[in-house]
């Protein structure tokens, strides 16, 4: 028999599985000109271990990263207030990590779970130093996350109260290494892939797992094999 949907259950107002007991619940933010389909592997792969999973998206191109940041907030708060969320989760993938650490310094959840980063520009990016001229006021995300000392994303607050594990990619030449890391942060690792590659790689999705379940990345003889399904074609 199909599980009942409603379509109440999910806070962005999609179709969901009513949940037959609370469970964990991971929010996944894809980056900067992509979608929840480039989050679609690590999504299937929490579904398949239990967990609930919100894959949020948002117009990466129209708006700033404050404004992304108040939507995100209120998913964060009708999660915190639902009685089926056990603990809040995230896995971030470039910009999202920008927009988590946005929305977490206005309101975090009282449910706090753990945080997974891949490729953040917690230092800022190379994007802002591309020459946009006059297209520049039109996108102020390249802007906010520029490596000035004293840009956005380096004035904001670090999410201390999450135990935070960030995976970079050694082929990113939109994120240098070194700027995806945090005082803050519990674990850092680095695997063999570009900045895009970074979300649909099997090993990632594992280390994802691991970090999730224990708080940090485990070696290839700790983590447990997975199955990441292929993307759907559509």
């Amino acid at each position: 028999m199909s599980p009942k949907v409603d379509d109440r259950t999910r806070p962005d107002g999609g179709r969901a599985t009513i949940l037959p007991f609370p469970r964990e619940t991971v929010v996944l933010l894809h980056g900067m000109l992509a979608g929840r389909r480039s989050m679609r592997p690590i999504e299937r792969m929490l579904v398949g271990e239990g967990y609930r999973v919100v894959n949020w998206g948002y117009p990466s191109l129209a708006g700033s990263i404050t404004r992304h940041a108040d939507r995100l907030g209120h998913v964060l708060e009708r999660l915190d207030q639902d009685p089926g969320t056990t603990a809040i989760h995230a896995v971030t993938h470039s910009m999202g990590g920008a927009i988590l650490r946005c929305a977490l310094r206005q309101r975090a959840p009282v449910k706090t779970g753990r945080i997974v980063m891949l490729a953040p520009p917690n230092a800022g990016s190379r994007l802002a130093s591309l020459p946009l001229g006059p297209f520049r006021r039109w996108l102020p995300q390249i802007a906010e996350l520029s490596t000035a000392d004293d840009s956005f994303i380096n004035r904001l607050p670090e999410p201390s109260d999450f135990q935070v594990g960030v995976i970079a990619a050694d082929r990113d030449f939109v994120v240098d290494v070194d700027a995806t890391r945090l005082r803050c942060q519990h674990d850092h690792l680095v695997l063999v892939s570009t900045h895009q590659g970074l979300p649909v790689r099997a090993e990632t999705s594992r280390h994802v797992l691991a970090f999730l379940r224990r708080g940090r990345f485990a070696g290839a003889e700790h983590v447990p094999a997975i199955r990441v399904p292929q993307l759907d074609a559509a």
